[in-house]
This record gives structure tokens, C-alpha cells and sequence, in this order.
């Protein structure tokens, strides 16, 4: 009797020890909600850049395109289109959809851009790629004064230095003006967009039946 209560004992803190352990590790491997919403606070909040450029853009625009005479466009032009800027992935960029219908540009032309904030370079990037050329277009700009102004590169036929304006800024419409020259050489403007907000209509409020 002794040797089996002495064997049960033996057993029983055998049993404890390996408890203890798996006890643990099991505790271990359950993500304690301390460490998660750490990890949610290092996510990076919206620069105060980013948030004055996304209080200019968001939203749909309605566009008038006037296009002066180049070596692209003999005659100049003229057209209408539409834009719709959107938040990027947390608020850290601005993203661009842009659709012409000029006939001057095949009115079938697409646009689309990316903008964000570089801390590092304490500038704006833009990124902009369309449906005429496979060469992308990559600026970086600032604010000078009340204008945000982007300057940058594009490999077209040839190497072209661009600019873009951003002007007569309110809170239901801009001017965008493009300049660009052959590399080295003084930008002219290229085209000019004025931008008005598009009125959106609001859903009618839901109707809900009397209760019987």
C-alpha cells in the first residue's frame, strides 16, 4: 500500500513538473492585447503635408483642358474631362484617376498619378503614368507661397524637363498649369486645366413604415 501511494505520489509530480512548462508556453503563445495595440500605434499618422494636399484634392472634379500649339499638338486643342482623387493605403498618399474626352487627344485618353509626402527629402513626389506614353513621369515639388509646384523628368521621344502648377487654389476648384522644353532648356506652358468640384447628390433619407 505504501509502495503504491508512495509510486502515485512519484507519478503526480512528474505530471506537475511537465505542466508547468506546457503551462508556459501555451500562456506565451497567446498575443497578449498589450503587444497588438502597440503595434497599431506605430503606424504612421498623415503628415501635416499630406493632410493639407488631401483637403485640396479629394473628392471628383469636373475639367476644362486647353492645350497650346507644340510640336505635339500644331493647332493647340481643347477638351473636357473628369478627375477623382482618393485616399491612398492609411492616409499617406493621394491617388489619381484622370479621363479626357478631348478628340485632340484621341478621346480615349487615361491618366493616373500617385502623391505623397517624403519626410526624408521634406518634399512632395508625384508619379504620374497615362495612356499615350509607357514612360512615367516622376516630379517632386513644394508650396511656394499660396502654388504647389512640382518639377521632374519624362523620357518621351526625348529626355523633357516638366513642371506643374498647381494655382488659384479654392475650395471648389484649382488651375493646373503644365509647362515643359527639351532638357536643359527653358520650360513654356503646354497646357492649362481648370478644375471644378462636381456637385454630388445626396441620397434621400431612407423611409421607414409605421409600426402596425
Amino acid at each position: 500500500m505504501t509502495s503504491f501511494r508512495t509510486c502515485s505520489v512519484t507519478v503526480g509530480a512528474v505530471l506537475l513538473a511537465l505542466a508547468v512548462p506546457l503551462a508556459a508556453q501555451q500562456k506565451s503563445a497567446i498575443p497578449s492585447k498589450k503587444s497588438k495595440s502597440a503595434s497599431a500605434d506605430s503606424t504612421p499618422a498623415p503628415s501635416p503635408q499630406m493632410e493639407r494636399l488631401s483637403k485640396m484634392l479629394l473628392g471628383s472634379w469636373n475639367t476644362s483642358e486647353k492645350f497650346e500649339p507644340s510640336s505635339f499638338m500644331p493647332k493647340g486643342g481643347s477638351g473636357k474631362g473628369t478627375e477623382t482623387f482618393h485616399s491612398g493605403p492609411g492616409g499617406l498618399s493621394v491617388i489619381a484617376d484622370y479621363q479626357s474626352q478631348s478628340k485632340d487627344l484621341g478621346s480615349n485618353f487615361r491618366g493616373h498619378a500617385i502623391l505623397n509626402w517624403n519626410e526624408a527629402q521634406k518634399s512632395y513626389q508625384a508619379y504620374w503614368i497615362d495612356s499615350m506614353s509607357p514612360a512615367p513621369t516622376l516630379l517632386s515639388g513644394n508650396w511656394q507661397g499660396d502654388d504647389l509646384i512640382f518639377s521632374g523628368t519624362a523620357d518621351m521621344e526625348q529626355k523633357m524637363d516638366i513642371k506643374w502648377i498647381y494655382k488659384d487654389i479654392a475650395a471648389n476648384g484649382f488651375t493646373f498649369v503644365e509647362e515643359s522644353a527639351e532638357s536643359g532648356k527653358p520650360t513654356k506652358e503646354t497646357m492649362s486645366i481648370k478644375y471644378s468640384r462636381a456637385t454630388s447628390t445626396k441620397p434621400s433619407p431612407a423611409k421607414t413604415s409605421k409600426s402596425q
